[in-house]
């Protein structure tokens, strides 16, 4: 394993959770076992795996930190409204969760 892996993924790591924070407690419990769980189960993956892992996580971090900061910025601002957290998904996106 590269020395250049070994420091990704921990920042990787805290990159994700750090946003996890602004959630209910919660969403952020559930959203951290998972993360916990995911980066657990590919802790010996081969390194093509291992890459891979990495990069879709890396997308995650890049395109949910910015959705999740803005709606608990625009939560905290109609506090009177029921919070809404996270992003639609597409139908398509939906069939990938759905056992076959």
């Amino acid at each position: 394993m590269s020395a250049l892996h070994v420091s990704r993924v921990p920042a990787l790591y805290r990159r994700i959770l750090l946003p996890h924070r602004v959630l209910p407690p919660d969403l952020k419990d559930l959203g951290d076992q998972y993360v916990k769980d995911e980066f657990r189960r590919h802790k010996t993956a081969d390194s093509k795996e291992a890459e891979r892992f990495l990069q879709e996580w890396e997308a995650y971090a890049a395109a949910y930190a910015a959705v999740l900061w803005q709606q608990a910025n625009e939560n905290r601002q109609n506090s009177t409204e029921k919070a809404c957290f996270g992003i639609s998904l597409p139908e398509e996106k939906l069939d990938d969760f759905r056992l076959s």
